[in-house]
C-alpha cells in the first residue's frame, strides 16, 4: 500500500497539485479511501471516487449548458471535448512515463484513478465558477 501511496504522490506532483500524500485533497479533507485494508480495494475505492468526480464534472457541465445561449454551449460543448481528450493524452502520458515496460501494475493503474479524480475535480470547480455572475472588479473571466 505504501508504494501506491508513494506512486500516487509523484502523480498528483506531476499533475501541479502539490506535495500532497495520496488521497489527501485540499485542505484538510479525509483520505476516502484510507479504509482500504489491500491493493485491490485501494484501487477499486479510487475508480469508484473517480467515477463520482466525473459525475460531479457532468453535472456541472449541464448546469452551465442550460444558462448559456445555443453559440455559448456549443464553445462550451468544443471545449469539453478537447478538455477530456487532453486528459486521456495526459493520464496515459502519465502511465507511459511511470510504466515504461507497459506492464499493468495494481499501483499504476490507482494511480492513474487518483489523477482522474483530481483532474475532474479541478475542472468542475471551473465549470462552477462560470455559473457565477462574474464579481464586480472582474474584468476577464479565466
Amino acid at each position: 500500500m505504501r508504494t501506491v501511496r508513494v506512486a500516487a504522490g509523484c502523480v498528483l506532483m506531476s499533475l501541479g497539485l502539490g506535495e500532497r500524500p495520496a488521497g489527501t485533497q485540499v485542505a484538510n479533507e479525509p483520505d476516502p479511501c484510507g479504509d482500504a485494508a489491500s491493493d485491490g480495494e485501494q484501487g477499486a475505492c479510487w475508480n469508484q471516487e473517480a467515477d463520482k468526480a466525473d459525475l460531479q464534472m457532468k453535472e456541472a457541465l449541464d448546469a452551465l449548458l442550460a444558462k448559456l445561449p445555443a453559440r455559448g454551449a456549443a464553445e462550451l460543448k468544443k471545449a469539453q471535448k478537447a478538455w477530456l481528450e487532453y486528459r486521456e493524452a495526459h493520464l496515459t502520458m502519465l502511465y507511459t512515463v511511470d510504466n515504461p515496460d507497459g506492464r499493468r501494475r495494481v499501483d499504476g493503474l490507482t494511480c492513474a484513478a487518483i489523477a482522474r479524480r483530481e483532474l475532474a475535480l479541478s475542472r468542475t470547480r471551473e465549470l462552477k465558477r462560470l455559473l457565477k455572475p462574474p464579481a464586480d472588479d472582474e474584468i476577464c473571466r479565466l
